[in-house]
């Protein structure tokens, strides 16, 4: 396995064909990560963690933290999605509770908000955290991962607005451009990329279907356009500042 997604690889395997693993090869990878994490996080010059869902997310935030990943450790792990990050979460907090001065390093988990919620209870440790993307008056926030809001938010949803459609406009998909073409469905591309559309239901449907095609790759597919385009016109995008601040704050 690539090192670079495995946790999302072993999951994908498990759900396609279970003869394919062992039974407990993912709980011996599961130990074996949580076991490497805290090693990594008692150096001298610690790692820091960021665990997303995804390996699209990972492309994000490749780019958008890459300051962090030159300068501080970071290193951006996907693991397949909101309930492999819970597990994960669930597997440090003990450790951490009990012996935080021995950490030096930061883990920051973070899941999208589904539309069924996930239960997520977070403990206050200092050298771990979990948060929930979420879409709230016309902007993308960090909440807490066991807060009680649910409006459903996908990293799709987050990005820059003008980014987003003109990466939307590169596939050259007839229905999407129907879409983007209609200036009526365009409400402010100034706005993150969940609020810069004001869209029929059908209409959203056919962007939703768009994302959901070929088992996830073209999502990948589109973070990897998407990021072109800001290399070539750099933005920043507020709420990962906030993730930046987590990391630097040396309190």
């Amino acid at each position: 396995f690539d090192l670079y997604n495995y946790r999302e690889k072993l999951k994908i395997l498990r759900n396609g064909d279970r003869t394919l693993l062992p039974s407990d090869i993912s709980l011996k990878s599961l130990n074996d990560l949580i076991q490497s994490i805290l090693s990594s996080i008692k150096l001298d010059k610690p790692y820091n963690w960021l665990i997303c869902e995804g390996s699209s997310e990972k492309i994000y935030f490749d780019y958008y933290l890459k300051d962090l990943i030159e300068n501080d450790n970071l290193r951006i792990l996907p693991v397949g999605g909101s309930r492999e990050v819970k597990k994960i979460y669930d597997y440090l907090v003990l450790p951490l509770k009990d012996t935080q001065d021995d950490f030096r390093g930061k883990i920051y988990c973070l899941i999208d908000t589904d539309s069924e919620s996930l239960e997520f209870k977070t403990t206050t440790v200092k050298n771990l955290i979990a948060s929930r993307l979420l879409t709230k008056y016309n902007k993308t926030v960090l909440i807490k991962a066991d807060a009680n809001e649910h409006t459903p938010t996908e990293i799709e949803d987050c990005l820059n607005g003008k980014k987003f459609i003109n990466t939307l406009r590169s596939f050259e998909d007839t229905s999407i451009n129907k879409i983007l073409d209609d200036e009526d469905n365009i409400s402010e591309i100034n706005y993150n990329s969940g609020n810069c559309f004001s869209l029929r239901d059908n209409d959203k449907k056919i962007i939703k279907d768009f994302f959901d095609k070929d088992n996830g790759y073209r999502k990948i597919e589109f973070a990897k356009r998407y990021v072109k385009l800001c290399e070539d016109n750099p933005n920043t995008i507020e709420w990962t500042d906030e993730i930046k601040k987590y990391f630097k704050d040396t309190k």
